[in-house]
């Protein structure tokens, strides 16, 4: 398998860590599954929306899946556009559940 030279399809509109960055091209050059979730948790960790964090990724077969909850039918919008574009990934499956556990902890996030 040729090392991929590309690590993201399009740019994120938010500002990855270069150090950051050359750890996932890495692990994505790699083609693992492992890196590509670990591409899809630094996708989410590094927007503006913290609440994303709580996402969790799946990568199998070139599909990667977003799975738990989140506030807001925005916030499940932005995870999925977070993770759209990523080399490798073909299709992203947006499982995340639109509900609030806690009215506290979302008005922290904000």
């Amino acid at each position: 398998m040729a090392a991929r030279k590309v690590l993201f399809d399009r740019s994120p509109s938010w500002p990855i860590d270069n150090q950051l960055r050359k750890g996932m091209s890495r692990m994505v050059s790699q083609g693992t599954d492992a890196g590509m979730v670990a591409l899809g948790h630094a996708r989410l960790a590094a927007c503006p929306y913290p609440v994303l964090r709580r996402v969790l990724c799946e990568f199998q077969h070139g599909v990667l899946t977003l799975r738990g909850q989140l506030p807001t039918f925005f916030h499940k919008q932005m995870a999925q556009e977070a993770v759209g574009g990523l080399a490798g990934v073909r299709q992203v499956v947006n499982q995340i559940e639109v509900a609030v556990v806690n009215p506290l902890e979302f008005t922290a996030h904000r």
